[in-house]
């Protein structure tokens, strides 16, 4: 095969020194029990990579010889580089594979720790409401068991509710007093201004002109959610 592998018929190599052989094919100096991979030059100038070995024999006679095999490992080389790429490839494969599943671990982290935020959240909201709607009920208890005229005003100064005697007492309906400022009921009812604390009698104008004598008083109260009425 040293035609088809190298370009050389037998008979320019046969009884010729292997070092002019060697020379010719580029091959570094080697030595019995040498096993290499190295690139080989053919006649017609081309290269391939070999695997050269250097092997030692005794004939019967007692005589040493010297045994030089070459292979070409072109392609076995190419099928090694590209297992060699896929393991390389598909080790990067796990890695992406590994830090994908880190991020998603921690954007699941995020998303539980904002879920928890969320429900902590709703939880107070809920405890506001009933806070909320407990004030409300007493007050409305308030408002609906007293005989004389009550307001609840807001710190903005409207009224958020009235008793159920504001037309027995006073000829105004609740609902023309809900909802509007303080100030302009007062107005109104011709009564002076009043602040937090204030306790005086006066006379008042009913809706429709009379008027009666009045015991005005203006207290102050703070709700359960912190809120000033």
């Amino acid at each position: 095969h040293c035609n088809e592998l190298i370009g050389y018929e037998a008979k320019e190599i046969v009884d010729n020194n292997i070092e002019i052989f060697l020379k010719f094919l580029k091959i570094e100096r080697i030595n019995a029990g040498d096993k290499k991979r190295q690139k080989v030059l053919r006649k017609d100038g081309s290269t391939f990579m070999s695997e050269v070995i250097v092997g030692e024999m005794e004939s019967e006679t007692g005589e040493m010889f010297f045994l030089l095999f070459m292979r070409d490992i072109t392609d076995a080389l190419r099928k090694e580089q590209d297992l060699i790429t896929s393991l390389e490839t598909t080790e990067l494969q796990k890695i992406k594979m590994q830090e994908t599943n880190e991020e998603l671990r921690a954007i699941e982290e995020e998303l539980r720790q904002n879920m928890e935020e969320m429900q902590s959240v709703q939880d107070e909201m809920a405890k506001q409401k009933e806070k909320i709607e407990k004030n409300e009920e007493r007050i409305r208890t308030i408002l609906d068991s007293s005989p004389e005229l009550i307001l609840v005003v807001n710190k903005e100064g409207v009224v958020i509710s009235s008793s159920n005697h504001c037309n027995e007492l006073i000829g105004y309906e609740a609902k023309e007093i809900v909802d509007n400022n303080i100030k302009i009921f007062l107005k109104f009812l011709k009564i002076e201004r009043v602040k937090a604390g204030d306790k005086k009698r006066q006379k008042v104008f009913r809706k429709d002109g009379s008027t009666l004598m009045a015991e005005v008083i203006v207290g102050e109260m703070e709700s359960e959610t912190g809120e000033i009425f």
